[in-house]
């Protein structure tokens, strides 16, 4: 278990550094001769990551909020859910809506006290850890 926990870790901590992304397209514009780019062309390929629209990956980008939970459903094999996020800062209509509907329903992300999500904010390593407990069911100590 200890040692399925470190590579689940350090495949979470690889992706959170990695993956600012949402359309599956290969061969991005901006990752030629970056120290990661045949990881991110083969999670690209594998449907984990993709690239912006405008054919960038931004492989030195912040990961956004709404980001991670996209590409840990896809990572973690969560199916999209039909219901809404019910986050008054998530419209139905957001690319992430489905994805954060998702999250929540699966139970790794509940959102802010003031009732929002906060998706296009940067995730910081607290929260992936606290998505990683509640993920992995790792019983929390002091």
């Amino acid at each position: 278990m200890k040692k399925q926990l470190k590579i689940v870790f350090l495949l979470v901590v690889c992706l959170f550094l990695l993956m600012p992304a949402l359309a599956y397209a290969a061969g991005f514009s901006d990752t030629n001769n970056h120290w990661a780019e045949g990881q991110i062309n083969k999670w690209s390929q594998n449907g984990l990551a993709g690239g912006y629209a405008d054919g960038t990956f931004k492989p030195n980008q912040q990961v956004s909020r709404a980001e991670f939970v996209a590409l840990t459903n896809r990572a973690f094999h969560i199916d999209k859910k039909e219901a809404a996020a019910s986050f008054s800062d998530v419209k139905s209509s957001d690319w992430y809506a489905s994805e954060v509907a998702a999250a929540k329903a699966a139970g790794y992300i509940g959102g802010y006290a003031d009732g929002t999500f906060k998706p296009n904010n940067p995730i910081t390593r607290q929260e992936v850890a606290s998505i990683l407990v509640r993920l992995l069911d790792i019983e929390t100590t002091t």
